[in-house]
């Protein structure tokens, strides 16, 4: 029996060594493949090279049919080794003779150049099959061009250190990895290098110091699956954009710097971190999972927009970063679910209008355990601020906004669940101190986009308002109010104001309202909203605005819907500028047509003071639109565009609102005149006439019972007024000049 036994042993034995038997050969000098002479004493390897062999090019060497009547081919199932400064040719060379020649990199076959491997003429050809790797061993240089790469066959770079090597155009590629530990700089994986590549795997970036980069100031497009290692990192640069067709699977790092978009599945189980204003992620397909070992964190200003999340690696799995100046990263996503946690740098010593990010919160989670820091509720609707939490923890809700006030700078860090879905903002009606206005908050790990939010015309002029240094800033989704922005960012509460008293005007969010938290995103809006202009009013070093311009649908007088309240500053004495949209006090005014009039309002701090007011952000379609600024007190005209300020001096306190008015007109389009170039229209008890020439003319304003109630001339080029001191009626004004006369019926209101 042992001795079948050591038979037994000694055939496996055998049969093994068989199985891994490796024969090396080594190129003897220059010459084609089929010269015998071109090979060392094993002599040449015939067109076959074992799965196990070796064969060193050591020369300059080519595959050739030296007669020319046929097509030479050598299969490699095992090793090519080009050394260093040596040459593998297919196809014709340097030595006078074009050659049939045909390299075949079959499965599992490698090609190892530290030297030249070149498909020199269309006699010769080279085909990389499935399983097949042409392994690329040096810095810089060029890719060989003119290979057939079938699916399946790697292209690998393994001793790259600071150059990238040029990628020809033309090749087309099956497979990429980059696995290059020695790295010393930065490398860019061009444009042209991506869209040559079916799958790219960056395996090996082991000093982390230095990184596989996407080309800057371009579109790359990777059309299969994407795969960092875990010893890997990729960076997509600034004003770079890479897409990826396939599935993405990051074990080591990979940095977004701005746009990385996913177009199938994302498999994190290393660290995937999306920075700076341009960062954006996108990931839309109906399966984008971040595995348990996972770290996906968005810092301030970029963006993750994956449709379909699953985090399998709790509250630490997924992180949301602020800076210094407020701004967060988002997190824009429809899945239910979706663990992380949320962090946001707040200043000290200056009021936040604030809202919980997660359920569950309560008023300790906004305390260092330290420093003294003030919180409390509003009482919505209208009832003011309630009492500011004291001792014991106060639950928050989700949904409302609360105002906030720490000693100290705070920052804010915990996790939970994030908010998604449809979310119902609670705005009633109601309370004493100010009425119907309510303090909500966007619950959502992202910028809420007030322009997409159907539900905003439930509130008064369609507004949103949020306490600043300035005082409440507001914008009604047009993007052109004082806030500067339609973005409502998250952990931001801010104050509607319920549109009509009665019942429930709830607000309804959606998933589709989501949105980026960055304003500059928005700015694009400026050319979509035309006759608008900004009044700018500046009272010692208080800066205070208010907004007017023309909108279908809006009224000269006061719209519901389109014009928006003032919500003045707490203090009392802070100035601030609004316009009368009829009577309501409007930070926004929003009118129908011109020649319209609209009476400037200002409230004066104790002892008054002087006020320069200007035009900002002045836009028009209408090149003969014109606004005249009349001093009802000192009967002071002027033209009111930007770089045309104004100064006055009001010398008592309260609300200032007979004392500036502005004229909107244009010598287009205006119905009901008969000369172009002459205008007249109304304000409450003054008559204004338009008078665009040079001509002399009298006027005659008339009652209806066929009265001259007052009659006179003018020689001014401009706008004239006429105070008419007479009852509330009906009157009509004549204009006669020497080719006719204009005739105007206004209604006079004292």
């Amino acid at each position: 029996m042992k001795k079948k036994i050591y038979t037994l042993l000694f055939l496996t034995l055998a049969l093994g060594f068989s199985a891994w038997a490796q024969t090396t050969y080594t190129s003897a000098a220059n010459g084609p493949w089929t010269s015998a002479a071109t090979w060392d004493a094993n002599g040449s390897p015939g067109i076959s090279i074992g799965a196990n062999d070796i064969v060193i090019i050591n020369h300059n060497v080519s595959v050739a049919n030296d007669q020319s009547t046929s097509l030479y081919t050598v299969t490699n199932n095992g090793t090519i080794k080009i050394n260093s400064g040596k040459t593998l040719r297919s196809g014709a060379d340097d030595w006078g003779t074009d050659y049939l020649g045909k390299l075949i990199n079959a499965d599992g076959g490698v090609i190892e150049a530290t030297g030249t491997f070149i498909l020199h003429s269309s006699a010769g050809s080279a085909t990389f099959n499935n399983g097949s790797v042409f392994e690329y061993k040096k810095n810089a240089g060029v890719i060989p061009s003119g290979i057939t790469w079938n699916t399946g066959s790697l292209l690998k770079l393994t001793a790259v250190t600071d150059t990238m090597p040029g990628f020809p155009t033309g090749n087309t590629y099956a497979d990429f990895e980059f696995a290059c530990p020695g790295l010393t700089a930065d490398v860019q994986f061009t444009h042209s290098d991506a869209s040559s590549v079916n799958d790219v795997n960056i395996s090996n970036t082991a000093n982390k110091d230095h990184a596989v980069l996407t080309d800057a100031g371009d579109d790359s497009d990777v059309s299969g699956d994407l795969s960092v290692g875990a010893n890997g990192k990729l960076k997509v640069t600034n004003g770079g954009t890479l897409t990826v067709a396939g599935t993405t699977t990051v074990a080591g790092t990979m940095i977004v710097n701005d746009s990385c978009v996913l177009a199938d599945t994302l498999t994190l189980s290393g660290a995937l971190e999306i920075n700076t204003e341009n960062g954006e992620l996108y990931a839309n397909a109906s399966s984008n999972t971040i595995t348990s070992l996972g770290v996906l964190t968005i810092n301030a200003k970029a963006m993750a927009d994956i449709d379909s999340l699953t985090n399998n690696h709790g509250t630490s799995g997924i992180i949301i970063t602020s800076n210094s100046s407020g701004f967060t990263g988002s997190l824009i996503t429809s899945s239910t679910g979706v663990q992380g946690t949320f962090e946001q740098e707040i200043s000290d010593d200056r009021w936040w209008l604030i809202t919980p990010p997660f359920s569950n919160l309560d008023s300790y989670d906004f305390w260092d355990n330290t420093n003294d820091a003030y919180m409390r509720p509003y009482n919505s609707p209208g009832g003011g601020w309630g009492d500011y939490y004291g001792s014991g923890a106060e639950s928050l809700s989700v949904g409302e906004g609360y105002e906030y006030w720490p000693t100290a700078d705070f920052s804010f860090s915990e996790s939970g669940t994030f908010i998604t879905g449809d979310q119902t903002l609670s705005v009633t009606a109601g309370g004493t101190v100010d009425t119907n206005w309510n303090l909500v908050g966007n619950p959502y790990p992202c910028g809420l986009d007030w322009a997409k939010v159907d539900d905003r015309t439930n509130a008064e002029g369609s507004a949103f308002y949020v306490y600043t240094s300035s005082g409440y800033k507001t914008d009604n989704g047009d993007g052109t109010g004082t806030a500067g922005t339609s973005i409502i960012p998250p952990f931001q509460g801010f104050f509607v104001q319920r549109k009509k008293s009665g019942g429930s005007n709830n607000i309804t969010i959606k998933d589709e309202d989501k949105a980026r938290q960055d304003k500059a995103l928005f700015k694009s809006t400026k050319n979509n909203i035309f006759n608008v202009f900004k009044v700018k009013s500046v009272f010692n070093e208080s800066v205070s605005e208010t907004v007017i311009y023309k909108k279908e649908g809006a009224t000269n007088g006061n719209d519901y819907t389109y014009d928006a309240p003032v919500l003045f500053n707490n203090d009392p004495n802070f100035p601030e500028v609004y316009s009368l949209a009829g009577d309501k006090k409007a930070v926004m005014n929003l009118y129908g047509d011109y020649p319209y009039n609209v009476n400037l309002g200002f409230r004066v701090p104790e002892g008054g003071g002087e006020f320069t007011i200007e035009a900002t952000d002045f836009r028009n379609d209408d090149g003969a639109f014109t606004i005249i600024l009349e001093d009802m007190e000192n009967g002071n005209m002027q033209s009111f565009k930007e770089g045309e300020p104004y100064t006055f001096t009001i010398n008592q306190s309260g609300m200032i609102e007979d004392r500036i008015v502005l004229h909107l007109n244009s010598t287009v389009g205006v119905e009901d005149i008969e000369a172009v170039n002459t205008t007249i229209y109304s304000s409450a008890n003054t008559i204004y006439i338009q008078n665009n020439d040079m001509e002399d003319y009298d006027y005659q304003v008339i009652n209806m019972m066929g009265q001259v109630v007052t009659t006179g001339r003018s020689n001014a080029e401009g706008l004239y007024a006429i105070h008419l001191n007479e009852p509330t009626a009906y009157y009509v004004v004549k204009v006669i000049k020497p080719q006719g006369t204009i005739t105007k019926k206004l209604y006079i209101q004292n």
